[in-house]
């Protein structure tokens, strides 16, 4: 089985790893993380004076998305030491690289969070993991949960987030 797990960074991100961790998997099961960076469409309407520090942000955006893969794929090494981990920082729009690495890697399922957004601010800003649900050809799983700060665990010395349980909340 190989899982592809697409993470940005933020907490929903982070809940779907975290989904990953949390449960088992068969011994044959093979993992690849990935972030994807979308290129950066510059417009400089006053002679370009603002396109060099822009391209610095995005320098350093591409550097930090490299190591918070390189940090993913070690944590989950350590979690799951006898699975093939691999990870990558990729370019492009993100919807359209999630689909084309799970086709070019052959993934049997992709596990993305969802912000959760809707009304006007899914109108707007989309929605990635719709757009990986609809056009993907292996499953897909939307990990939906909001973080619970009050709730968290160690996993080698690295804080994850606990989704909430709503039984235990409502006992």
């Amino acid at each position: 089985m190989r899982v592809l797990v697409a993470i940005d960074g933020s907490e929903c991100s982070a809940f779907a790893l975290n989904s990953v961790i949390k449960r088992s998997w068969p011994k044959d099961a093979e993992f690849r993380i990935i972030t994807v960076v979308e290129p950066a469409y510059i417009q400089a309407p006053f002679g370009g004076s603002y396109v060099e520090p822009m391209m610095e942000l995005q320098v350093e955006f591409e550097k930090y998305c490299r190591e918070m893969i390189s940090e993913k794929v070690a944590q989950l090494k350590k979690v799951f030491p006898d699975h093939e981990v691999s990870g990558e920082t990729l370019e492009g729009i993100v919807s359209a690289s999630i689909l084309d690495e799970a086709k070019g890697w052959n993934a049997d399922l992709i596990i993305v969070g969802s912000h959760g957004r809707k009304g006007v601010n899914k109108f707007f800003l989309g929605s990635v993991a719709e757009r990986v649900a609809y056009n993907a050809k292996c499953s897909v799983e939307i990990v939906k949960q909001k973080a619970d700060p009050e709730k968290s665990m160690q996993t080698d010395g690295q804080e994850l987030t606990v989704p909430k349980n709503d039984e235990t909340e409502s006992a």
